[in-house]
């Protein structure tokens, strides 16, 4: 009766009780949505011999240290207009940005971007054909994808089902929507992870 009885005399306040409530509600929600996520990481944590870094918000992430190298694993939930994905990073950034990602028609994407990246084709008319490769340093890109060794890794983590390679200012790394539980196994992620190292060694 109080708590009526206050809001009919301060309508103001009684809005911004129920917006509150409304938000909590949903980050509530949201945060027990990704319970699953959190318990894949944890448990991967144990057997990789890695670290759970928890966000309220974020879900939280894999932490591993190789080499002095800092990789992470993250699980991006879907929303309405984007797959879930894994996510495989290199907290070590290359010194120059580049996008890889496998080519699929337009009205089959399931994300589209905008950058200042300058299309960018290998000359290798099997690779052209197969991926979209954008680059702020086509010599650089050239140098890279020109490797044996490192393009067999990037071949790989794209028949395991990544679509993007991604290469900015402070990471490097690789998604894949629509992981499936096998996907998460330490012996899936562990390769995932060294491919992604593979592909961008020294």
């Amino acid at each position: 009766m109080h708590f009526w009885a206050q809001s009919d005399s301060d309508p103001g306040l009684a809005v911004v009780l129920i917006w509150v409530a409304i938000m909590a509600g949903g980050i509530l929600i949201y945060y027990l949505g990704r319970r699953g996520e959190r318990k894949h990481l944890r448990t991967l944590a144990q057997e990789l011999g890695g670290e759970f870094v928890s966000n309220f918000l974020k879900g939280g992430y894999l932490s591993l240290r190789k080499a002095e190298v800092e990789l992470r694993v993250r699980l991006v939930p879907r929303t309405r207009y984007t797959p879930p994905y894994l996510v495989v990073e290199q907290m070590r950034p290359l010194d120059f940005r580049l996008r890889v990602e496998v080519k699929v028609p337009w009205y089959k994407r399931q994300t589209f971007f905008f950058d200042l990246l300058k299309k960018f084709t290998l000359g290798d008319p099997k690779f052209d054909e197969a991926h979209q490769v954008r680059t702020n340093d086509p010599t650089r890109a050239a140098y890279l994808l020109n490797d044996g060794r490192r393009r067999e890794a990037l071949a790989n983590l794209f028949q395991h089902g990544f679509t993007t390679f991604l290469a900015d200012k402070k990471t490097v790394q690789m998604k894949m929507p629509n992981y499936k539980d096998v996907d998460l196994s330490a012996t899936k992620v562990r390769e995932y992870l060294e491919k992604l190292q593979a592909i961008t060694a020294l």
